[in-house]
């Protein structure tokens, strides 16, 4: 079997990810990589405006590939640049071609709507798969015309999240995520008026913060971001209100390093880690205090959980697992369509 995946190619967590899990399962990966045509400043003023001339090249160089590969499945990672006509077109050289979008932001909130996403929206009705990143999304995009909407769940790396845990604990509570106008910092600031001993890292983060905690936040990736995950024995999540979050990729990545996880309470995630078992959810800043008090104090208990949400992550949330999801999932499709 044969793919493209469609998308920036910039970052390990997508494109990259899915490509590994293909190929593990002996998929043919071909990438297209939309960031190559918007390398200058110039350049990138058609990408923001969602049109131009290099929209066009894209959109006739990824047609032009296709008839050349003839893949059997394209996944598109934000479809954001991609006109509804090379879809259409695509389907008539390919008819039997498996067209699948996946948009891992939130495009259906009202502050985001407008040509941002005209693209996008435009598009849904022509793609076989839509997958979307939270279940409020899917009737959101049932709305617009998409077809066959699925969620999407985020996972860890394989290879990059489930290293070898480490015994060693440097740092009682942190949070790595960047900062947000929302209740983070209010928790942030309580825990730390608390005297708890909280390390932030992460990008945009006020000054008011950072004179709090006695220094520069910088933002961590790669190995020293899974290295100072598994050195904490709590690691906080906040959700992003902006996205109208119910769980975020982190809610994957902590338990898979073998970290004690504090997670906002979901009913969504309570689906997939059962409380006090995979993981303990909070509700407002007092719980979340009383339960990092009690889980420092209570280390046969932190360690339990941070175990068995290990192991339940490790089994079914990797980036392999996902991508196995999506080949079962264009199998029904084919199963089901007529032609």
């Amino acid at each position: 079997m044969k793919s493209i995946i469609v998308g920036d190619w910039q970052w390990i967590l997508y494109e990259e990810a899915l490509a590994k899990g293909f190929k593990y399962r002996q998929i043919e990966v071909i990438p297209f990589k939309t960031s190559k045509y918007f390398n200058s400043f110039l350049k990138k003023i058609q990408k923001k405006l969602r049109c131009g001339i290099l929209i066009t090249k894209l959109n006739n160089d990824l047609l032009s590939l296709c008839e050349e590969k003839k893949p059997n499945f394209i996944f598109f990672q934000r479809p954001e640049l991609i006109l509804p006509n090379t879809l259409s077109r695509i389907k008539c050289l390919m008819p039997k071609v498996v067209l699948i979008s996946y948009h891992n932001d939130n495009p259906y909130i009202q502050n985001f709507k407008g040509f941002k996403y005209s693209h996008y929206f435009n598009c849904l009705p022509y793609f076989d798969i839509n997958y979307v990143y939270r279940p409020s999304n899917v009737n959101q995009a049932k709305k617009i015309g998409a077809k066959n909407v699925k969620v999407l769940l985020p996972y860890y790396i394989k290879g990059v999240h489930n290293k070898a845990i480490t015994e060693e604990k440097k740092y009682d509570v942190v949070f790595i995520g960047h900062y947000e106008n929302d209740n983070r910092v209010d928790f942030c600031n309580y825990l730390l008026d608390q005297g708890i001993n909280l390390k932030i890292f992460g990008t945009g983060w006020p000054n008011k913060i950072e004179k709090k905690i006695g220094e520069n936040i910088v933002p961590l990736r790669g190995d020293l971001y899974v290295k100072t995950l598994q050195e904490a024995k709590i690691a906080l999540v906040f959700y992003s209100t902006l996205n109208e979050d119910v769980y975020t990729r982190r809610n994957f990545e902590i338990p898979a390093t073998g970290t004690f996880m504090l997670t906002p309470q979901s009913e969504e995630l309570d689906k997939i880690f059962i409380p006090n078992k995979h993981c303990v959810y909070y509700s407002h800043k007092e719980d979340l205090l009383k339960k990092i008090n009690f889980y420092l104090q209570h280390e046969n208990e932190r360690e339990t959980i941070a175990k068995t949400g290990c192991e339940l992550c490790r089994k079914k949330f990797s980036n392999f697992s996902i991508s196995q999801k999506i080949l079962n999932d264009i199998e029904e499709y084919e199963n089901s369509r007529s032609y």
